[in-house]
């Protein structure tokens, strides 16, 4: 689709028409994503470059990898911020990836997007570790919804890093300026 822009050249004001390509029905930037990396794990070609193409106009950072063996050398390799998982891949499933990526101690949040809708499914993914659950087809305005929740919830769920137990909990004295030494 064209629309009329604003700034034209000398042939556009010769003619009349300004025309330039509208931009996708996808790009709302959206500041607080900014640079957010993710997995996406999906062995269909024309529905992983859809949804790293929608993706990627939103900001993210997107690394595609499309067998379960695939996903997990990417997730040991890269630090990710979220995880999109298919459930029917080549090699291991999309329940075993999760189920390793939670094993090895990943924490980063993991969205199963996939056409296995029944109930028994869903329960077995969430068992798995994953943090929601996404049947195909789906409209991509959900996903981006439910990317942000999942997002914002991962900083939540995080605990603090403590001190380890031999590490000193007493403070230095500069840490107090105005007390007299003891």
């Amino acid at each position: 689709m064209l629309i009329r822009a604003s700034n034209s050249t000398r042939q556009e004001r010769k003619t009349g028409i300004t025309l330039r390509r509208q931009v996708s029905h996808f790009s709302v930037y959206l500041p607080y994503d900014a640079g957010m990396r993710l997995l996406l794990v999906e062995d269909d070609a024309r529905i992983s470059r859809f949804v790293a193409k929608g993706l990627r106009e939103q900001a993210y950072a997107v690394d595609v990898a499309n067998t379960g063996d695939d996903a997990l050398y990417q997730a040991a390799i890269n630090t990710y911020d979220l995880v999109i998982l298919d459930v029917m891949i080549p090699g291991r499933s999309g329940f075993e990836v999760c189920r390793e990526l939670r094993k090895s101690g990943q924490r980063m949040p993991i969205l199963m997007l996939t056409a296995r809708d029944a109930v028994e499914d869903r329960i077995a993914g969430l068992d798995h570790g994953a943090d929601d659950y996404l049947t195909k087809p789906f409209e991509f305005r959900e996903l981006l919804a439910r990317l942000r929740a999942l997002l914002r919830r991962s900083g939540e769920l995080r605990p603090p890093k403590l001190p380890s137990p031999t590490s000193s909990w007493i403070l230095p004295r500069k840490a107090f300026p105005g007390r007299a030494a003891m």
